[in-house]
């Protein structure tokens, strides 16, 4: 499924149980939707919970044709009320059996020592976030995406910024996209590192309240995190803490 990118915000697919084609409602990971395959496995049923319809009873229902992605599905409207009947009793039993749980997440903040997190090289080669502390540079995450128009606009005048103060910081981009969109870019397109932890960056990106592209962290050299800027312009801003303002403005105001 995740090959077919079947599902909106391209996030990777996480089935739970799946047992052929037998009736059952089966989870994903993400944003409380739910699939259903059809009795004869050539279609699938994707109840989206994103508010279409206020109804519990009436889900809106999104139906995919996995023997042909290419083509109109033909819909079984005897089957789909019949989905529809099974995934709202699965829901009511399931929600009588369980509590609401409030999930807190200790998001990193400035003055917080940085979180570790293992993410790969191209070559799928592991690396730390942290491997380069104590070495006296300051550590400076990117968050981009290759579908961040302003991330791919910035890379020329960053990569201008690498190249001059590379002794003084260590870069990391830290990529949400996925694998194959990843695995084409030129080698190369960047002289700092580039990595990718395969999932999206998710957890990175939960832990370090990202709201968007491009992000920077700056890290001292024993881990410290000393801003958070999300965009270029506080970014560039921040950078003059660490170097001569006049030196940032003539980076990248040219």
């Amino acid at each position: 499924l995740e090959e077919y990118s079947l599902f909106i915000y391209g996030n990777s697919v996480e089935l739970y149980d799946w047992d052929g084609n037998k009736k059952k409602i089966l989870y994903l990971d993400h944003y409380g939707q739910r699939i259903m395959s059809s009795e004869d496995g050539k279609r699938l049923y994707l109840f989206s919970d994103d508010n279409r319809s206020r109804n519990p009873k009436e889900p809106h229902i999104w139906v995919y044709d996995i023997s042909s992605l290419d083509s109109q599905p033909t819909v079984d409207v005897a089957e789909m009320e019949k989905a529809r009947e099974i995934k709202y009793r699965n829901d009511m039993e399931y929600r009588s059996k369980t509590k609401p749980k409030t999930v807190k997440v200790d998001y990193i903040k400035e003055g917080d020592m940085m979180a570790d997190f293992e993410l790969y090289d191209y070559d799928n080669n592991p690396h730390h976030l942290n491997e380069f502390l104590g070495k006296g540079k300051y550590t400076i995450l990117e968050f981009s995406s290759l579908g961040c128009g302003p991330c791919q606009i910035a890379k020329p005048t960053l990569e201008k910024f690498y190249k001059q103060y590379k002794d003084k910081f260590e870069m990391i981009t830290i990529s949400a996209d996925r694998l194959p969109e990843w695995k084409k870019k030129p080698l190369g397109e960047v002289s700092w590192h580039d990595w990718n932890d395969f999932k999206f960056a998710r957890e990175i990106l939960k832990k370090y309240d990202v709201p968007g592209f491009p992000a920077f962290v700056i890290i001292d050299a024993d881990g410290k995190v000393l801003n958070e800027c999300f965009g270029l312009k506080p970014f560039v801003e921040a950078l003059k803490d660490y170097i001569p303002a006049e030196e940032v403005d003539k980076i990248f105001k040219e």
